[in-house]
This record gives C-alpha cells, structure tokens and sequence, in this order.
C-alpha cells in the first residue's frame, strides 16, 4: 500500500502545474522627445510621410494629395488621415476643442507651415472651376471676331479650342446637373457658375456633338 500510495503522490506531482509567472513588461528605449520606443518609431514614420508630401508640392505646387492616388496610395491614407484628425480636433471657431486631442499642435503647425490642404473637395472645385475659367479666356478673342452671332453661338465655337481632359468634362456635366438642381450645390458656387453659365452650356452641347 505504501508504494501504491507513493506512486499516486508522485504522479499528482507530475501533473502539477508550474506556478504562474507575473507579467513583466519588456523595458522599451526611451526617447527623451517622445517617450518609449514605439512613439518613437511612429514619429519617424510621420515625419517620413510629411517629407512626402513637402516633395509632392515641390512637384506639383500644392498639397493637395488626392483620396485616391494610383502612385501612391500609402501616402493618400496618411493625408486623408490627417485631414480627418483635424476634423476631429479643430473646432469651428478654429481653436483645438479639447487639450490632447488626436493632432498634436506641433504636427499641426508643421502642416500648417506647408499650406497642407484640408478640404481636398473644396480644392478640387475651385482648381476646376479656375482652370476652366482660363480655358475661357484664352478663346475669348475668336468669340469677339464673331460678334455677330449670339453668345452661345460664339461658345459652341470656343468649345472647339478648349483643350479638355475626360476629368475636366465630367466636372463641366456634373455642375450644369447641379446647376439644374440646386439643392445640390452652395449659393456661393451658384453665383460662380452663372457667371460662366452661358459657357457651360455651350460647351456641354458641344461634348455632346
């Protein structure tokens, strides 16, 4: 009975479970800006990307990085991303809503410093709006030359000149549709594009020819 007894002992003891270790976490290099090491990994991705886009105005004269950019799309997360921690961060009156909040106010003042554009849509509106306007104006002699016909005569004609991207044609239809429903659109884009109204529909009906 002893061995017997023993052996149970010894077998209990086997299949004893190792007591559990505490949790220790592993000691992390200290930066002396930004903390541990992991703030600082993300620091120099950040100061990576805002490089990035320094180079992006360096090539193109703005900031404007696009939702949806084919050349590089890490760096159309990154400013889509920024722009929406600035949403979330700055208040209407333009002041920081709360202390602590997601865009630190030096990365801010970075941005800041570089016109880094907030409102990709509003940009985008205002460069076609603008771009078209010059397109406009660059014909405006031959409509001069034919006075004697009316305006959308003149513009049909025009049309002809203008030199226009699938992109620029798509905003040019889009804004007559918004023209026609003006629900769609800002007062302030209204008075912008009834000034040019004449024109659009003119070169609309020539796309459509």
């Amino acid at each position: 009975h002893d061995s017997e007894e023993l052996k149970l002992v010894e077998s209990q003891v086997w299949k004893r479970k190792p007591d559990p270790v505490p949790y220790r976490r592993p000691a992390s290099p200290r930066n002396s800006e930004d903390g541990d090491g992991e703030n600082a990994v993300k620091k120099d991705e950040w100061d990576e990307k805002f490089a990035q886009v320094q180079k992006f105005k360096d090539k193109f004269g703005h900031t404007a990085v696009p939702p949806l950019c084919p050349d590089d799309p890490d760096l159309a997360k990154w400013t889509q991303l920024q722009r929406q921690l600035y949403r979330e961060t700055i208040g209407s009156n333009n002041t920081f809503r709360k202390p602590g909040d997601s865009l630190e106010r030096s990365r801010l003042k970075r941005l800041q410093s570089i016109d880094f554009v907030w409102d990709y849509g509003l940009f985008s509106w205002d460069a076609h709006y603008n771009h078209l306007k010059q397109q406009l104006l660059l014909v405006s002699s031959s409509r001069s030359s034919d006075s004697h016909s009316n305006d959308l005569t003149n513009t049909k004609r025009s049309a002809r000149k203008l030199e226009l991207s699938k992109d620029m044609k798509d905003w040019i239809q889009s804004q007559i549709t918004c023209l026609e429903n003006p629900f769609l659109i800002s007062k302030e884009r209204q008075e912008k594009l009834q000034n040019i109204f004449i024109d659009l529909k003119g070169i609309a009906s020539n796309l459509s020819n």
